[in-house]
């Protein structure tokens, strides 16, 4: 028959070893070693916010939900700008909106590239018609000629063309040179 099955032969009723008496910790009433260890911060630290006028109880102990509500406040004043930090944030936000505005004018002024596709598509179908146009009208100017007479005509309408395009800059086209095919003729 087994007596007492929890504890070991030898021990004393009552006596674990390494375990100590749990206190109860009176949270409205603690040291300022008390306060370092809870906020895993130094004794140091915790006098040097005795010193900044951290809210302690008449008997020089400190209340821990006091401590946090003032360290709570203290990083929100840290947070709101003051001085030359508050500037060079207000210079910051400047220089983002000025960018911002700048993004905008830009896309102002800019089409897209759908937009100029389109455009260009257009501009060539209208000066494509227009050239076949033109030709018809001027079948006349092709009668009795062979191909390389036809094709001198129609590069000088070309470039007539495209002179009347632009705006009166006419483009030189090395590739081709009229001289050649007359010479041919």
């Amino acid at each position: 028959m087994i007596k007492n099955p929890g504890r070991k032969p030898g021990r004393k009723p009552g006596k674990t070893p390494g375990r100590q008496a749990v206190q109860k910790i009176d949270f409205d009433h603690l040291a300022g070693v008390q306060i370092a260890l809870l906020f895993h911060k130094t004794p140091k630290t915790v006098s040097d916010w005795a010193n900044a006028r951290c809210p302690r109880n008449p008997d020089g102990s400190f209340c821990a939900v006091d401590v946090y509500n003032w360290l709570m406040e203290r990083e929100k004043e840290k947070n709101i700008p003051n001085g030359t930090e508050g500037l060079k944030d207000k210079k910051l936000e400047r220089e983002i909106k000025i960018k911002e505005l700048q993004i905008q004018k830009m896309e102002q002024e800019s089409i897209s590239r759908v937009t100029h596709n389109q455009i260009c598509a257009s501009r060539a179908a209208s000066l494509r018609a227009f050239l076949e146009d033109t030709a018809l009208l001027n079948a006349h100017h092709y009668l009795g000629k062979n191909l390389d007479q036809i094709r001198v005509i129609r590069i000088q309408e070309s470039k007539e063309m495209m002179d009347a395009y632009l705006g009166g800059k006419v483009i030189e086209d090395e590739s081709t040179d009229i001289e050649e095919v007359k010479e041919t003729e």
